[in-house]
């Protein structure tokens, strides 16, 4: 291999940083010579590039090589070996705040996923959402709503509707579709314990959108908060109890509630620092 290359290291159009590895000194070179390679041949190099690649350890960005050379290698590696490469560059990404790469990575893997894409089309509109692309986002959860409705699943209604609730809206328009995807969810929801994290969460963001705004409604605003927060208290589970206290604290914002609101944030705090509630203190129920 290194005699092949020799000319190639010679004419400065690729170079080695050790034994073993070489990279292209600039795109250009790379594009130029893929250009002139037919579809199978370039297929088929990806193909190899991926395995190539995984015998490499301690490679930088190794999850995102192996997935872009992966997607171009299909249906030379099966889709689900693939799709388990993208989920991985997702994560990687993620992890590095790199959101559109993220995005791309799993809007390759829905491409490739039987079904439509199942759960990742949900990571999906959540990468969307932290990539900034919030009419994007706002979108796919709007469809995956109306799927999980045709498809009677209250676990999957939900998740699309705290999403909607989540992107939020451009302007003061009305929050009806989204209060009215929370409050069906929240009925389809059952009190199993598989389903109580979920309940409590949708059941803080119903409390969130009814607290102002066009379609506001203060006391069962206050009624649901409050309602959340018990849920949540019930499981071990400090992230949705964190979301549950800060609708409380978002819903009772005004004159004369400063003392819950300094109760809500201690609690807040030590559900940050992972310190167990201390029971004296806890805000007054609704």
């Amino acid at each position: 291999m290194s005699e092949a290359l020799g000319p190639a290291l010679d004419e400065g159009l690729i170079e080695s940083d050790e034994p073993g590895c070489h990279r292209f000194v600039h795109d250009l070179v790379r594009e130029y010579l893929q250009a002139g390679l037919g579809f199978d041949e370039c297929r088929g190099t990806h193909h190899r590039l991926v395995y190539a690649i995984e015998d490499l350890p301690g490679l930088p960005m190794r999850a995102a090589r192996l997935a872009a050379h992966a997607v171009a290698a299909v249906p030379a590696i099966p889709a689900d070996e693939v799709v388990v490469w993208c989920d991985a560059a997702a994560a990687e990404a993620t992890a590095d705040q790199a959101h559109e790469d993220a995005v791309r990575h799993l809007e390759a893997a829905v491409s490739l996923t039987a079904a439509g894409g199942g759960e990742r089309e949900f990571e999906l509109a959540a990468a969307l959402r932290r990539a900034g692309r919030l009419g994007d986002a706002r979108h796919r959860y709007q469809r995956l709503a109306v799927l999980a409705g045709n498809e009677g699943s209250a676990r999957r209604l939900g998740l699309a509707a705290l999403g909607l609730h989540e992107v939020g809206e451009e302007s003061q328009l009305t929050r009806a579709p989204v209060i009215a995807a929370l409050d069906a969810a929240r009925s389809g929801l059952t009190d199993a314990a598989e389903d109580r994290p979920l309940l409590a969460r949708v059941t803080a963001a119903l409390a969130r959108e009814l607290a102002d705004g066009p379609d506001a409604d203060p006391d069962r605003a206050g009624a649901l908060a409050g309602e959340a927060i018990e849920v949540a208290r019930a499981l071990d589970d400090p992230a949705t109890l964190a979301a549950c206290l800060f609708a409380r604290h978002d819903v009772i914002w005004g004159p004369g509630t400063a003392e819950e609101r300094r109760d809500l944030g201690e609690e807040l705090r030590r559900v940050a620092t992972g310190h167990a509630p201390d029971q004296g203190s806890r805000p007054r129920p609704c």
